[in-house]
């Protein structure tokens, strides 16, 4: 799968392939932490293209909007809705419609997971990814270099939490999110239900700013000339939502617009329609530039997770893992002592014979106390480890294994740092001054002090894949 990503990247995006190796050494670490099996690796969980998602309520013009967007038709449009699928689309020579399960192989993409989100809201259905997921494939230049994800239109009935479940998913791996509201429903029920449902506690998120609210279908303010209101009452209710937004973009589809009797409206709707798409276009187009900035702080936040938090974790428990085996075996022994002495009192013949054997004896407790310990520290491990993630962050990292790997062995000769070595600080430290002078060397091609742009890529991917 390296292998092929490399080979794509080489051609479509080199800056994105220089990061790859960089994305292979952190593998080496999570490997050797176990966090990760052999056969994982962090390359399939980055979206290694940007990702844009559309949401909204029906009839708010959505899929109207994305054939607009692309150029080309590739939703059905409708009142009703037309599709209850998520579907996912990308740029190909030829359009067709692909199955859902042509998503979940493919680790480039970031939907070969969505077999367990599928799971945790439709449990049995895990692997019935074309009940939930559609692939389309489209000859659109708009779709180069990105993905395009179009949820399906959601009303404000409960019965549909269990897809605004997979929503939350979609959003979370989402570079940027297309908020489409219809202008005409600016009702605070509306209001309420599309953003509680599908962008709730947005503004508390780190990454809020990725949040674009679209208010489409303008064209219907041509009749009473009131654009203006309408944004008024939709900031209304946008602050009594505890949403904030500083800008709405304001569009309209030209292919199913009402007819405008005044020329001077539709001239005005059209200027502010045109502007609006225009920046909307100029955001999508900002993702490819930027995309190798991204993967760098997704390096970074598995190092953050890695240092702050699973490190200092695994430490704590194996200390504790280590110091209760100790105390239990200590236990266990004197426990044995006691009984051997009273044994001993009881039947003189058996304290002779081991004044005899004396070197026999000593070689048979020594036995027994090693193994003693050594199962002792099995139990406690295993008792130790049962609330330990098996899946921790959205980079799926197996904290459960990784500390049943380490908490193993004889307890009393453990001593230092048993996660965090110095080999491991040093690895990643490694890592990190790799992705600085990655994020330096894209800096001088978008931003030169000297005057004299660099164009050429960021390094070479030839040596990215390990052997």
């Amino acid at each position: 799968m390296v292998q092929s990503l490399c080979a794509h990247l080489e051609k479509e995006d080199q800056d994105l392939s220089s990061f790859v190796q960089t994305t292979l050494d952190m593998d080496s670490v999570l490997h050797r932490l176990g966090l990760y099996e052999r056969h994982e690796t962090l390359t399939s969980r980055i979206s290694w293209w940007p990702v844009v998602s559309v949401v909204g309520l029906y009839s708010a013009g959505k899929s109207t909007a994305i054939n607009d967007l692309l150029g080309v038709t590739v939703q059905k449009t409708g009142k009703q809705a037309v599709d209850d699928k998520f579907t996912v689309i990308c740029y190909g020579q030829k359009q067709m419609d692909l199955p859902g399960t042509a998503l979940m192989n493919d680790g480039r993409l970031p939907f070969y997971r969505m077999s367990d989100e599928i799971e945790k809201v439709a449990p049995g259905e895990g692997l019935l990814t074309d009940k939930f997921l559609a692939l389309k494939a489209v000859n659109s230049d708009v779709l180069k270099g990105l993905v395009l994800v179009d949820s399906p239109g959601f009303d404000a009935d409960e019965e549909r939490a269990s897809k605004l479940r997979l929503v939350d998913h979609i959003l979370d791996l989402s570079d940027l999110v297309l908020v489409l509201c219809d202008a005409n429903k600016v009702e605070s029920g509306v209001m309420k239900n599309t953003l509680e449902h599908l962008v709730r506690k947005s503004h508390r998120r780190s990454d809020s700013h990725k949040f674009c609210y679209i208010l489409n279908q303008i064209d219907v303010t041509a009749k009473d000339n009131n654009l203006e209101e309408v944004v008024a009452a939709w900031q209304r209710s946008m602050s009594s939502t505890e949403q904030t937004s500083s800008r709405f973009y304001l569009t309209y589809s030209e292919s199913a617009r009402i007819d405008i009797q005044d020329p001077d409206v539709a001239a005005r709707l059209k200027s502010i329609r045109d502007r609006d798409m225009g920046d909307l276009r100029k955001a999508i187009n900002k993702l490819r530039d930027v995309r190798g900035y991204h993967i760098a702080r997704t390096i970074e936040a598995v190092e953050k997770v890695l240092s702050n938090d699973v490190g200092q974790t695994l430490e704590r428990r194996i200390n504790a893992w280590r110091k209760l085996t100790n105390i239990c075996t200590i236990a266990a022994g004197t426990a044995g002592l006691i009984t051997l002495t009273a044994v001993a009192s009881i039947v003189p013949e058996l304290l002779a014979l081991f004044i005899e054997q004396a070197a026999v004896a000593f070689g048979v407790c020594a036995v027994v106390a090693f193994a003693s310990h050594w199962y002792i520290g099995g139990l406690v491990a295993a008792r130790l480890a049962k609330n330990l993630p098996e899946k921790y962050s959205e980079f799926d990292l197996n904290v459960r294994a990784a500390f049943l790997r380490r908490a193993r062995g004889l307890a009393f000769l453990r001593k230092g740092p048993q996660v965090m070595t110095g080999k491991v600080v040093d690895k990643v430290g490694a890592i990190q001054n790799k992705v600085s002078a990655l994020v330096q060397e894209l800096n001088d091609r978008f931003a030169s002090p000297t005057g004299k742009a660099s164009r050429k890529p960021v390094k070479d991917v030839k040596h990215a894949v390990r052997a």
